[in-house]
């Protein structure tokens, strides 16, 4: 993710291909509000494949009524995906990433008709998709809750998946055994890895007792101070 806030150190530039400008929001009756960051990065001329973010994130809460709104009602969803790719066509952008969260477990169909409109339209403009999907929920060892995102239908209809991973410690404990192993697993099983990206925090971690708060490198560093390495 891509903010005005955010710049880009030199050292990663040759090791990126893709940035997601972040700042648009899904808005009432099928409209989009916000702007990408006006920074280099994420101009027509970046050296990177500029994806921007459009997410339901409003304040601290995730609009996810706003999302069930628009994708039920036909004419929101046509007007919806229109402005879409309008935004594409007009910023020259070569596609979108669509973060849509907490939308109602039961319009599953609903959300898999919008993403498939919108792929066939940002196609038809030579643009892609991305989607960064919800973290399911582990119901056995074999079995998860994915809510209103069908990973099947959706792994076939978009360009690229983006895979969040779990934030927990535990996840990782195990090797091959791990949670996150199950998990990935059975992503693969569902989605062409090909088209999976995976996403993850590059905060850091201050834990306290079983709860933790998000903490960037540079004050973990204030805290425990620089490691003395040989």
């Amino acid at each position: 993710d891509l903010t005005a806030k955010t710049s880009l150190p030199t050292q990663v530039t040759p090791l990126l291909a893709e940035v997601n400008p972040v700042g648009l929001t899904i808005a009432e009756n099928g409209g989009v509000a916000g702007s990408v960051p006006d920074v280099p990065e994420a101009s027509a001329s970046s050296p990177y494949q500029v994806l921007p973010t459009i997410t339901n994130f409003d304040g601290d809460k995730y609009r996810g009524d706003l999302v069930d709104d628009m994708m039920t009602n036909a004419n929101t969803r046509k007007m919806h995906i229109q402005t879409l790719v309008d935004l594409a066509v007009e910023k020259l952008y070569p596609g979108l990433n669509i973060d849509y969260q907490e939308v109602t477990p039961a319009n599953q169909p609903a959300f898999t008709t919008f993403v498939r409109e919108l792929a066939q339209a940002l196609h038809a403009k030579d643009k892609i998709l991305s989607v960064t999907m919800a973290l399911p929920e582990q119901k056995s060892l074999d079995t998860w809750a994915t809510d209103a995102f069908d990973w099947t239908a959706i792994g076939q209809i978009a360009d690229v998946v983006k895979l969040p991973l779990p934030s927990t410690r535990e996840s990782y404990a195990g090797d091959a055994s791990s949670p996150v192993n199950a998990y990935l697993t059975w992503a693969v099983g569902r989605v062409d890895r090909y088209k999976l990206q995976l996403t993850f925090s590059a905060q850091g971690r201050d834990e306290f007792g079983t709860a933790y708060a998000p903490i960037s490198f540079a004050n973990a560093f204030n805290i425990v101070g620089v490691p003395d390495l040989p």
